[in-house]
């Protein structure tokens, strides 16, 4: 699972081990012999195991150092919550869940000994120093991190060693597939005295998508009804084949 971790973040620029090392963290506490117990208690059933298994890796992620990424440890099932309320959780653990976090602690550090002393790698400085950028920053590491943990669980279930995915996409074949279809639709419309509108902003949409230039935030300003959507669409597949994109 790290791996896919690795690859889908390397998709948002994140360099380094610790977006892969989610796949380890998030589920640290399933190590526990009380967990493992009630696994094994309702396996086969549609019953819940009933104990929380999350939080260990939240505090072994705030402990490398990872802050407000912790709650994607904690979210990883049931959705994205405010450091806040992860704070307060953890706080009200009760003493069984204390007992299972401390037994899974002590079984992980033997299984898993990368997760023991060893210095976290920096966070990206631009997520640290914008709350902006890290807000949508840990939307992308928690949507990579429920990604590759579906993708596992359904290959489990297939009994297969890695999941059924999609092949890396051609965004060359997408574009003219793209061109064709718009082509297909404009040739049974009527005519509107704002069609050279439009086409002026198709034209330059599909001309700065062609440049090559990196990954970013993209503005289109165009009055309503000037075909912003599909030339907003056009630009975001021509960037993606002049870069070479694959997903």
């Amino acid at each position: 699972m790290w791996r896919r971790l690795l690859s889908v973040s390397r998709a948002f620029s994140v360099v380094g081990r610790w977006p892969g090392g989610w796949g380890l963290l998030h589920d640290v506490g399933k190590t526990s012999g009380v967990w493992q117990e009630r696994l094994a208690a309702v396996e086969g059933t549609r019953v819940r195991v009933g104990l929380d298994h999350k939080f260990l890796g939240v505090r072994l992620a705030q402990d490398r150092g990872l802050g407000v990424f912790a709650v994607c440890a904690a979210g990883h099932h049931g959705g994205l919550r405010t450091r806040a309320d992860v704070a307060e959780r953890l706080a009200g653990l009760s003493d069984e869940e204390l007992a299972s976090c401390a037994d899974a602690d002590r079984v992980a550090a033997l299984l898993f000994p990368e997760l023991r002393g060893v210095e976290p790698e920096p966070i990206p400085e631009l997520w640290r120093r914008n709350p902006l950028v890290a807000e949508m920053a840990v939307r992308l590491v928690f949507s990579a991190l429920c990604d590759a943990d579906f993708l596992d669980t359904s290959a489990h279930f297939a009994g297969t060693d890695r999941p059924a995915v999609r092949p890396d996409a051609d965004f060359t074949s997408l574009v003219h597939r793209f061109e064709r279809r718009r082509a297909d639709s404009l040739r049974d419309k009527a005519a509107s005295p704002m069609d050279p509108v439009r086409e002026e902003v198709y034209r330059a949409c599909v001309a700065a998508g062609k440049q090559r230039r990196g990954p970013g935030f993209f503005r289109l300003a165009a009055p309503t009804g000037a075909g912003k959507t599909l030339a907003s669409g056009a630009f975001a597949l021509h960037h993606a084949a002049a870069r070479g994109a694959s997903e």
